[in-house]
């Protein structure tokens, strides 16, 4: 076993408030040439592969002679097929096998062993399937188990098996609220989903809090509403700000459809939406308040309801309102906040209100805190040479261009390899300006840095009508050294093409 266990990793990364921070791993460091996943993130997002029974009755066997011995060589074994076959596509046949065939397992082995396993092992996997050996037993009452599977789960690589083992212990629905209360990513979307609103407390924060997390609300939206009991909440004359901030959540949650089911399915939609609406004339007050109901109109107008008309008339009672053109700029001034400067954008974007100089005072305030806003920007051609000129300055262009590499993303200067992204998107309308920046691109590490340059270039030889090689000798041969040590096949193909004078397609 390692010393450094992934249990006692956590236990010394736990904050004040009771989480981990933010940023907390047990991963190793990606590789820039690898694509990283937040905690949880790989079993939330693919399904479970298909495993055979062949594999479930060996693993099955191996555990059940390893509660007999603690064999080393057992353990080895076990470890073997968990470095095949992750333990999400395992676990459900694998725990149904055990239950099924549970003769000669020494139930105090069963948990000493799989107690044992979990404290110690840092091996991410074994300890998803002791924590899952848990789940087959009523051990709500045993301090040390509960204690160890709670510290576990709120690493949020294991928030989904402590909450699963957790919903079949007395007193369980406690810990999966504790849980899901201190994690705020995949293990929050997992938590919510297991946990049993048999309390007004639970129902009251699923209301109020359970929505909103760090991968995307659309997850929560169904499962909040109904377990919250949104309607019953909505049918209520009057409700207090945060109560209808969180539904506000929720409702954006449930029109949101593109990751799991939510409006479509969801059995009060349209009294919902309606009663929302009347709330919202009460508690609307802010960009962002106002975001979720132009989302909510444009929902309404794209979807075929035959309460289609009341909707868009509630929303643009509200957007309609003379306050708003004040707000929005008072809010692009202000800049207090990410999320509310972005609001305030979405906000001047419908109305017709132009920001762009308040945009352009951002940027230039600070390139990397506001960068995601220099396309915005760079629309307007008054702006855009300015903003150029601002990245070449600012940029460490020599250190960025580092050489040839075969990376999804940067593995240093992240913030400054963001801004030259920004900048390229829209540099294409600009045709031998910024011709730093994109030399720069070409002869950056980083895949998609290449691609972008590759389209500024395609973009001016088409708004131009000259081929690589006429607009820009300079280019052309830069281009064609990069070429030749180009590692990306389709990246090679896109260069190819501009350098025999086509302008390439779009990658």
């Amino acid at each position: 076993m390692s010393t450094s266990s992934a249990y006692e990793t956590i236990k010394a990364n736990i904050g004040p408030d009771g989480r981990l921070p933010f940023s907390f791993t047990l991963e190793p460091r990606t590789a820039p040439d690898q694509i990283a996943f937040a905690p949880g993130a790989e079993d939330g997002i693919f399904s479970p592969a298909a495993v055979d029974e062949q594999i479930i009755q060996k693993l099955a066997a191996l555990l059940k002679e390893y509660f007999k011995t603690e064999s080393a060589q057992c353990l080895s074994q076990i470890e073997a097929v968990l470095e095949q076959h992750r333990a999400i596509s395992l676990i459900d046949p694998l725990l149904q096998s055990i239950r099924k065939n549970h003769e000669g397992i020494d139930v105090n082995n069963l948990v000493n062993f799989s107690f044992r396993l979990a404290k110690e092992s840092a091996n991410l996997e074994l300890i998803k399937i002791a924590i899952g050996m848990f789940g087959l037993l009523d051990l709500g009452n045993v301090a040390q188990v509960r204690d160890i599977v709670y510290t576990l789960g709120l690493y949020e690589e294991f928030t989904l098996y402590a909450a699963v083992a957790a919903s079949n212990w007395t007193g369980g629905n406690q810990m999966i609220f504790q849980l899901a209360k201190n994690v705020s990513g995949w293990g929050k979307i997992r938590a919510v989903e297991c946990i049993a609103p048999d309390s007004q407390e639970i129902r009251e924060w699923i209301l109020r809090e359970g929505c909103a997390n760090h991968v995307m609300d659309a997850y929560l939206g169904l499962p909040c509403a109904v377990k919250g009991d949104l309607i019953c909440a909505l049918r209520q004359d009057w409700i207090d700000d945060e109560l209808f901030d969180g539904i506000a959540i929720i409702i954006e949650a449930l029109l949101d459809e593109g990751p799991a089911r939510g409006i479509s399915v969801y059995e009060y939609a349209s009294e919902a939406l309606l009663r929302y609406l009347t709330h919202a004339k009460q508690h609307v007050s802010s960009v962002e308040h106002l975001r979720h109901i132009l989302n909510l109109r444009d929902w309404a107008e794209n979807t075929k309801i035959d309460y289609q008309d009341a909707i868009l008339a509630g929303c643009d009672e509200i957007i309609n309102w003379p306050e708003w053109p004040e707000k929005i700029i008072a809010a692009a001034k202000r800049r207090a906040g990410r999320f509310e400067l972005f609001c305030a954008c979405r906000a001047a974007d419908y109305m017709g209100i132009d920001i762009s100089a308040l945009l352009f005072e951002a940027v230039q305030s600070d390139l990397q805190e506001y960068g995601s806003y220099i396309p915005d920007v760079m629309k307007r051609p008054e702006m855009a040479l300015q903003i150029i000129g601002l990245c070449e300055a600012a940029l460490p262009l020599n250190i960025m261009a580092q050489g040839m590499g075969n990376y999804f993303f940067a593995d240093r200067f992240r913030k400054e390899y963001q801004c030259l992204e920004y900048a390229l998107l829209e540099l294409g309308r600009y045709p031998l300006k910024g011709v730093r920046l994109v030399k720069t691109a070409l002869n950056c590490p980083i895949i998609r840095q290449r691609n972008a340059a590759c389209r500024v270039l395609s973009e001016w030889s088409k708004l131009e009508g000259k081929p690589l090689s006429e607009l820009s000798p300079e280019l052309y041969a830069e281009t064609a050294g990069i070429h030749k040590a180009e590692v990306n096949e389709k990246t090679k193909e896109f260069m190819q093409k501009l350098l025999d004078g086509e302008t390439g397609d779009k990658q």
